[in-house]
């Protein structure tokens, strides 16, 4: 009985033991990790807490400065995207640039330059749309439109404008524009004046263009120095244009025009008459365009390089 009582006495003291050492060895661990912690918390200059916290008034000053550049940083790219935007509507006006987009691009800026003349305008799927390219409204009205990006040299026909003609009919509508970027033959213009066809060549949408986004004499474009914030002016695109910031930096010109030697510009010749393609070919008398339907059109043309 005795040696009983005794080994409960020693299992309990040891218990208590260990739960004594397991508490305070809980307190210690935690005492050495936030010492190891608060020791790393500390700044490059010596002071606990000083980057963290903003304590140290070097680490807080570093960190405004960091901060005031990527704030700098995010205003010149958001300056740049809206002058590159104003540039290339200035292109616009350039047969160059026009013949150089896409026919969606075309659609598109045409478009949206209808939209600043004030029409509603809601374009149509690029794909099959039945020559209908986009469908206007104007106090009450409604309007079809119709884009055709093509080479300076060619001429849209009288086939193209009834063809354009029967989609107005079909969508009901009290007017139709014809745009595009060449030019339109007599029968073709004539025929415009019967049914109510406004017709718009390429000399005629420049002009457009020019009364939607007039350009000023000494146009000039904002460029930010990206060191200090500062907005300078240019009047000359180039890369290797630079001048200095009211902080005496350098600022280099960001804004240039878009290359344009490398985009293909649409040379397709169309048949005034039916509106098909216009095919190269070699004759007696040299070479020429003739329709791709010979024998049922038989129109032709001389080419400018007969060789």
């Amino acid at each position: 009985m005795g040696e009983l009582i005794f080994l409960l006495v020693i299992t309990y003291l040891i218990g208590w033991s260990l739960f004594w050492s397991f508490k305070n060895g809980k307190k210690f661990y935690h005492y050495l990790l936030e010492a190891h912690k608060d020791k790393k918390d500390f700044c490059p200059h010596g002071i606990s807490k000083g980057a963290s916290e903003n304590k140290c008034i070097k680490c807080t000053k570093k960190k405004e400065r960091i901060l005031q550049k990527q704030k700098i940083k995010e205003n010149s790219e958001q300056l740049y995207q809206e002058e590159m935007k104003k540039l290339l509507k200035q292109m616009r006006k350039s047969t160059k640039y026009l013949q150089s987009l896409s026919p969606q691009d075309f659609e598109n800026v045409v478009s949206d330059m209808f939209r600043e003349l004030g029409y509603t305008v809601n374009q149509t799927p690029y794909i099959n749309d039945g020559g209908k390219d986009a469908i206007a409204w104007k106090n009450q009205k409604k309007y079809l439109f119709e884009y055709k990006r093509h080479h300076q040299n060619n001429t849209i026909g009288r086939p193209m404008l009834q063809k354009f003609y029967a989609a107005m009919i079909e969508e009901g509508t009290d007017k139709g524009f014809f745009i595009t970027t060449s030019r339109f033959t007599p029968s073709a213009i004539n025929y415009s004046a019967k049914y109510n066809i406004t017709l718009i060549d390429g000399h005629r949408l420049r002009e457009l263009f020019e009364k939607v986004y007039p350009s000023s004499k000494n146009q000039s474009y904002q460029v930010m120095c990206e060191q200090c914030g500062d907005i300078v002016f240019f009047t000359k695109l180039a890369h290797t244009e630079h001048t200095r910031c009211k902080n005496n930096h350098i600022v280099y010109c960001n804004i240039t025009p878009p290359s344009l030697l490398n985009k293909k510009v649409q040379s397709i010749r169309q048949c005034p008459l039916c509106g098909y393609k216009l095919k190269r070919r070699r004759g007696r008398y040299g070479s020429f365009y003739g329709c791709v339907r010979y024998p049922l059109c038989r129109y032709t043309e001389k080419s400018n390089n007969s060789s």
